[in-house]
């Protein structure tokens, strides 16, 4: 009956296990040029992508709106509108700050078109009741 061979059996070494005469033995460490482990990363969180600068500029100029008759608050509405998509694309943050640049732009806009309107029917009002006569 015959057993089958070990399975560490190699059929180029002699009987014995030793390696054959002019051979090479195997190497004891790794070849050159392998790569080298990666250090560890700091502790803590991943570093984020940081606040988009047109979300910031888009509640600053918003804000700023209210005092200037609305035209800043308009410049405030693109810049957050455009904020949002690229915080969509990036990842970045920011995206409080650009909804409230909008929405702080437009409230700000209607305020001065109601205002202006309002003006406008006061002066018309105040000329047609006026009581002082030509005449």
């Amino acid at each position: 009956m015959t057993y089958p061979p070990p399975q560490d059996w190699n059929p180029q070494l002699p009987p014995g296990g030793y390696p054959v005469p002019g051979s090479q033995p195997p190497p004891a460490y790794p070849p050159p040029g392998y790569p080298v482990p990666g250090a560890y990363p700091p502790p803590g969180y991943p570093p984020r992508a940081g606040t988009n600068g047109m979300a910031i500029g888009s509640l600053v100029c918003s804000v700023a709106g209210l005092a200037c008759y609305g035209i800043p608050s308009i410049v405030g509405i693109v810049l957050g509108v455009v904020a949002m998509n690229q915080i969509k694309q990036t990842g970045q943050e920011g995206r409080g700050m650009a909804l409230a640049g909008v929405i702080v732009g437009g409230v700000a806009v209607a305020l001065w078109v109601i205002g202006i309107i309002l003006y406008v029917i006061f002066i018309v009002y105040a000329i047609n009741s006026s009581s002082y006569s030509s005449y």
